[in-house]
């Protein structure tokens, strides 16, 4: 159903902040779960049902006025079993937060109205959730996030050594402290569900390398970012920590779980990577 102009404003001036910066965040990574939202926007309430409750009522509110749609409970997902319902922002909801959002800051090639291709599905869930993992870190007072890019706001243009130009295209980029710390550290952050092959991933950190050659990394901020390949298991970090020690590229890159990285990120305490 699409909303008349009118309609929409008369929607928009209903909405409180909450509700604006759950529609942002959809505009911005393209599809979240319900548990996502719960813990991101209503983790301060005082239980876990009362959480759950206080988005619901603000799911089924956005729901109900055409801002929000969502797509039917799956098998599967990122930790396994039964996932909850994933929401994605309806035709009307991503015209009324296109106007007031950057352009950078939206998913790229987000087509309104139309829910996320279910072959991107679990690789976008994965960045939005390092997302939260790192906003919720910053609400417990554990660290500082500078800045956060996802995609395609942290991709970077090069000239490669052909003299044509190549786009390396990071799944997300972000800038971070551990609360209390004088020293700052950089990451270029890989989404990695397992899917892809040696060849593959090789291809990719020789990017990444390729990238760190020409010295526009580190003209911009002295540094050039560690490269973390963020896992669905223990099992598949080994072996691509495996392959990059084999390829001499264990210094730039490192592969773990998404639970390690959180961890990391919190309780790093000295200076950043490379120059």
């Amino acid at each position: 159903m699409r909303l008349s102009s009118n309609r929409l404003q008369a929607i928009s001036e209903s909405l409180g902040p909450m509700d604006r910066d759950v529609l942002r965040f959809l505009l911005r990574f393209t599809v979240a779960t319900t548990d996502q939202l719960t813990r991101l926007f209503y983790g301060d309430r005082t239980s876990r049902h009362a959480s759950e409750l206080a988005c619901w009522r603000m799911l089924h509110r956005l729901h109900g006025s055409n801002l929000m749609a969502r797509l039917p409970r799956r098998v599967g997902g990122l930790t396994g079993g039964s996932a909850p319902s994933l929401w994605y922002l309806t035709n009307a909801g991503a015209r009324l937060m296109a106007q007031s959002v950057k352009p950078e800051k939206r998913a790229t090639r987000i087509r309104a109205g139309e829910p996320p291709a279910i072959t991107t599905l679990n690789h976008r869930l994965m960045v939005a959730e390092t997302y939260v993992r790192l906003r919720l870190l910053k609400q417990s007072g554990q660290l500082d996030i500078l800045e956060f890019a996802n995609e395609p706001a942290c991709w970077r243009r090069f000239a490669d050594m052909g003299g044509g130009v190549t786009m390396l295209k990071p799944d997300a980029w972000a800038h971070t402290a551990a609360h209390g710390s004088r020293y700052e550290w950089y990451w270029f952050l890989e989404a990695d569900l397992g899917t892809e092959g040696r060849a593959a991933i090789g291809r990719k950190a020789d990017a990444y390398e390729t990238y760190r050659q020409t010295g526009l990394e580190q003209d911009r901020q002295h540094v050039f970012p560690k490269v973390v390949w963020i896992t669905p298991s223990q099992t598949r970090a080994d072996k691509l920590d495996a392959l990059f020690a084999a390829e001499h590229l264990a210094a730039g890159h490192q592969a773990m779980a998404l639970d390690q990285f959180a961890s990391l990120v919190a309780n790093h305490q000295t200076a950043t990577s490379e120059t």
